[in-house]
This record gives structure tokens, C-alpha cells and sequence, in this order.
């Protein structure tokens, strides 16, 4: 798999090509960060998705956004009024939101000297439940934060040993 700059740069695209497509929204306005605490970043509903293939660490896609967005996003993925959006929904249309972006950046990536493979998205909303090890035990947390909708967007990549190493 490339370096963590690469992945994270081919994931902040990714996410830019899949808003555009699916809700007609642009993501602007990008700043990197780089963060010690994942959890403390986190907006109202966030989605973590593994991308696992390398033997000695694993890479989580982090996408969280702020809620209105998030029925903005979902709202135009299914052509129903945010407003009308129940918590189940929203959930389940973030954690697609992560799905696509991460297919998108597997394609990307598909001439890379290390492969993946994608796990399921995990969604949630409010603050970090307390299983994500992810979040936790991240020994990297790169962000790229953006607008979107005149709203917060963030796009992470979480490093971490692999588990039993």
C-alpha cells in the first residue's frame, strides 16, 4: 500500500468525486492536520472503514460530519427531504458515503505493491463509542478538513500496528 500521504491524498479525492456525484456537493477549502486524539475531532456522525492488507499495520478511512450535512448528503443519495431522514438512514448513508469513497480509492490504488481489501463501515453518531479500537489505539490520525455545504467535513486516515504484532 503507498504511504500514508498517498493513501490520504487518493482518499480526500475519492470523497470529493463521491459528494459530487451522489449529492452535487463540492468539497472545498482543505486543511491538513495531523491529530494525537481521533476521537476528540470526531463531528456528529462519523464512519470508519478498514482497509486491511498490509502485514504490519492497518489503515482506517475516518469520514464525520456535521449532522445537517449528513442530511444533506443522504437526502440527495436518496432523493428524499433531509428533514424527513431518521438516524437509522443517516447512519446507514454515511457509512455507504465511506463504502464508495474507499472503492474508489481501491481502484486508485489498484497498481500499488500491497493491495486491500475493505471492511464493512461502522456509523455512528454523537461521540466515540467506547469499542472503535481504531480510534484508540491509533498510532497516526492524519485530517484533511474541509467545507462542504458551507459545513465542516473532516476525511481521516488512522494508522495503527496490527493487531498481534
Amino acid at each position: 500500500m503507498p504511504t500514508n500521504d498517498a493513501t490520504h491524498s487518493v482518499l480526500i479525492s475519492a470523497t470529493r468525486d463521491t459528494l459530487s456525484t451522489m449529492a452535487m456537493i463540492e468539497l472545498e477549502s482543505i486543511e491538513h492536520t495531523e491529530s494525537e486524539n481521533p476521537a476528540a475531532e470526531l463531528l456528529d456522525i462519523t464512519s470508519l472503514l478498514t482497509l486491511k492488507g498490509e502485514p504490519t499495520h492497518e489503515r482506517t478511512l475516518l469520514i464525520t460530519v456535521a449532522r445537517e450535512l449528513a442530511c444533506e448528503i443522504v437526502g440527495a443519495m436518496l432523493g428524499d427531504e433531509p428533514d424527513k431522514l431518521d438516524e437509522a438512514e443517516l447512519l446507514d448513508g454515511i457509512g455507504e458515503v465511506a463504502n464508495m469513497v474507499a472503492g474508489i480509492a481501491k481502484s486508485a490504488l489498484a497498481d500499488a505493491p500491497q493491495a486491500f481489501t475493505l471492511a464493512l463501515p461502522f456509523a455512528f453518531s454523537g461521540p466515540a463509542p467506547d469499542s472503535p479500537a481504531t480510534l484508540a489505539e491509533a498510532e497516526h490520525a492524519y485530517f484533511a478538513w474541509g467545507e462542504a455545504g458551507g459545513q465542516r467535513v473532516g476525511v481521516g486516515l488512522l494508522v495503527r500496528a496490527t493487531p498481534g504484532d
